[in-house]
């Protein structure tokens, strides 16, 4: 009898032992599946919220851009009512300098503004900027304020990226003579410049293009040009437009490229500060004839003979001009709600035909977002 009562207190232990066991089995069972369904949860709102973003950034540019594109029509629009018959532009024009119609338009929830960089001491006789915040001309740049790297010779590349790019005068003369081996049609490479030769035997090997430079992005493959020379010297340089400058809208550094002392290129920038000593506002002092460029100058200011002989010689190789068709237009779309926005970069040419309706062609265009 007690072995009987034993045996079946031996087996009750034994069924109790199982039951434990599989509650045991079943909560890591249960613990399992929790941890599965947590891992496929976190992956589920990690995918939903890349889906999110993705589509909240699509919904963004879908905005940006109209808006940026307005800023485009704005200007070309502005643009289309410069008098075709007119012989000469300038800063003050309502073109290039109109906060107005340029600076922060509401397009609903977004706003666009149209304007360029410059550096303080390019349009005022003092250096002091026109809004010391921030820089900038809100209008369209014109193209011909710009050095043409089609046309231009190898001393004035050379001292624009000297002045510009802040480069020793070898580095500059590296690249600059390599600038006219690239775009020239022989293999015959300059002293210090570059053609098929160097080209092939870097690691990653082409040839030179031999050819006009049809984006400014170009100059990278030009010998010994780096991101940060490109950067500093891209706002000064250009591939649009016959070359000529002018006179009443360049920058102080394209001025001084083209062999004008530091002298002449003050009492330019003077004159054409007028008396509040800065470009872009009512009193600017305008070059309204290339051919009278010398004597519109010496009638405001004492030019020695060797200032006169610099500055006679310049618009007798037909470098300076008082007008430009090419301009250059960069709208920046931006909402307050975020830090996103839209740039859209393009190159302008009028038509001059007085008969047609048409205000002119788009010559390059460019759009990047910032999200």
């Amino acid at each position: 009898m007690k072995l009987q009562v034993t045996s079946y207190r031996l087996q009750v232990a034994g069924c109790r032992l199982q039951v434990k066991s599989r509650k045991g089995s079943v909560l890591i069972l249960v613990l399992w599946a929790l941890g599965l369904l947590t891992v496929f949860s976190l992956y589920l709102g990690i995918n939903v919220r890349q889906r999110l973003t993705f589509l909240d950034r699509i919904e963004t540019r879908s905005c940006l851009y109209p808006a940026a594109e307005a800023g485009v029509k704005r200007a070309i629009a502005e643009l289309a009512n410069i008098d075709k018959e007119a012989s000469f532009i300038a800063l003050k024009d309502s073109w290039s300098n109109n906060p107005e119609i340029f600076y922060n338009i509401l397009m609903e929830d977004v706003f666009f503004s149209v304007g360029y960089q410059y550096e303080p001491d390019d349009f005022s006789e003092g250096g002091s900027a026109l809004n010391e915040a921030s820089p900038r001309m809100f209008g369209t740049q014109d193209a011909a304020s710009r050095l043409n790297i089609n046309t231009a010779d190898y001393a004035e590349i050379k001292a624009l990226i000297v002045e510009a790019a802040q480069v020793e005068d070898y580095t500059a003369d590296v690249i600059a003579s390599s600038i006219v081996d690239w775009r020239d049609k022989d293999n015959l490479s300059l002293p210090n410049g570059a053609e098929d030769a160097y080209y092939r035997s870097l690691p990653v090997s082409y040839d030179s293009k031999d050819a006009p430079f049809e984006a400014l992005e170009e100059l990278c493959y030009v010998r010994d040009m780096n991101q940060e020379i490109f950067s500093r010297i891209k706002p000064y340089i250009t591939i649009f437009g016959s070359g000529s400058i002018n006179i009443n809208t360049a920058s102080r550094r394209v001025l001084s490229a083209l062999n004008l002392g530091a002298e002449v290129v003050d009492k330019i920038i003077a004159y054409r500060c007028g008396q509040d000593a800065q470009a872009g506002t009512s009193d600017d002092g305008i070059f309204t004839d290339a051919n009278s460029i010398t004597a519109q100058l010496s009638q405001a200011y004492s030019l020695s003979p060797s200032e006169l002989a610099q500055l006679s010689n310049v618009v007798a190789a037909g470098k300076l001009s008082v007008y430009s068709d090419v301009f250059i237009v960069e709208s920046v779309a931006y909402s307050k709600k975020s830090e996103a926005k839209c740039r859209v970069s393009c190159v302008f040419e009028r038509n001059f035909d007085l008969d047609s309706k048409k205000a002119g062609w788009i010559l390059s265009w460019d759009t990047e977002y910032f999200i």
